[in-house]
């Protein structure tokens, strides 16, 4: 499939910078609780749960609660900032480094890479996480955006919450 842009008037045109193939909306999805918990328990499909929010200084709750609540079995990807080029707020001249600190961590790995696992990304609300699945996406990788983030996870009494300091991935 070739990458394309819907441009104001409605009209496609070809995207050559990216690495990848955006794929159709069919191709992936913005997830809710209920969709989150099946993949985490499906034996169908593999999957790996990503957090991608604030570095522990900059989360809006420093210095006031330190046990940084996050769901079970996420691995933490790093400050969400270090998705984004500082100077121009674009993904894409950092996805290569972003890969290869993926790569690092242990995310990206054989399986991620080749498809066989995706990875779903989540943060507080969802939109710091749509940058990570964003960035994913434009790897070529299978990815879902958990959208309803911690928040809309924690509203819901019976499901776990694990406390305190995240760690980065690293398997």
């Amino acid at each position: 499939m070739r990458p394309v842009t819907v441009s104001p008037d409605g009209g496609r045109r070809s995207i050559t910078s990216l690495k990848a193939s955006i794929p159709r909306p069919s191709d992936f999805q913005l997830i809710d609780a209920l969709a989150l918990e099946q993949l985490l328990e499906s034996s169908h499909e593999e999957c790996l749960l990503i957090e991608a929010h604030f570095s522990s200084a900059d989360h809006p709750l420093a210095g006031i609660d330190q046990r940084s609540p996050h769901l079970p079995g996420a691995e933490y990807q790093g400050d969400w900032k270090n998705l984004v080029d500082q100077n121009s707020d674009k993904i894409g001249p950092l996805l290569d480094s972003v890969a290869q600190r993926w790569r690092d961590q242990g995310i990206l790995d054989a399986d991620v890479a080749s498809g066989k696992r995706s990875l779903i990304f989540y943060c507080g609300t969802g939109w710091r996480s749509s940058i990570a699945f964003l960035v994913a996406l434009s790897l070529g990788l299978r990815a879902k955006n958990y959208d309803d983030g911690f928040y809309g996870w924690s509203w819901d009494e019976e499901n776990e919450i694990i406390y305190g300091e995240t760690t980065p991935a690293s398997r």
